[in-house]
């Protein structure tokens, strides 16, 4: 077999296994991976779990606006609006164990880029203020799926530069 063949054979395997994900509702195929009955890559798991919380958020009433939304600062999981409130959202996805959760992988550094971003982003739309929350979708061993939701940071937006006609008022 020829590199070519191979690597076309390889593009199509990957592509067959996104459809089938796709395809799949997504808390389905997280349950049989917490079982063991099909191996996930960690991007796989990822998309899914996004998924997974974009379905949840929604049957809770908040409306999600975008997924995987690239900013200058950093990739945003999920923005959402709840209320005149906007919402970015990490997603972290995986086992839950006795010393450990998905969430443990949020850090600081993170927290803070995500913050700036949603600041940034809040200020361009008709909003009153923005919170960023981490989603955890954690899997147990027997193939239930636990959902946690936690606020990192929370603000009332400020608009910065000052819209022209407070700028006028302000000068004289």
């Amino acid at each position: 077999m020829s590199a070519r063949v191979a690597v076309a054979a390889l593009s199509l395997a990957r592509g067959a296994r996104a459809f089938v994900l796709a395809s799949l509702r997504p808390e389905r195929a997280l349950r049989r991976h917490a079982l063991g009955q099909c191996r996930l890559a960690n991007a796989e798991l990822g998309w899914l779990g996004e998924r997974c919380a974009a379905r949840e958020l929604r049957a809770r009433g908040v409306v999600v606006v975008a997924q995987r939304l690239a900013t200058k600062l950093a990739e945003l999981d999920l923005v959402a609006r709840d209320g005149r409130e906007l919402v970015v959202i990490e997603v972290k996805t995986g086992r839950l164990g006795a010393r450990f959760r998905p969430g443990d992988r949020f850090d600081v550094e993170r927290a803070r880029r995500l913050a700036d971003a949603a600041g940034r982003l809040a200020v361009r739309l008709p909003v009153v203020a923005w919170r960023v929350e981490l989603f955890e979708v954690g899997l147990h061993d027997d193939g239930s799926i636990e959902f946690t939701r936690t606020v990192s940071a929370r603000e009332e937006v400020r608009a910065w530069p000052a819209p022209r006609s407070t700028q006028a008022s302000l000068r004289t």
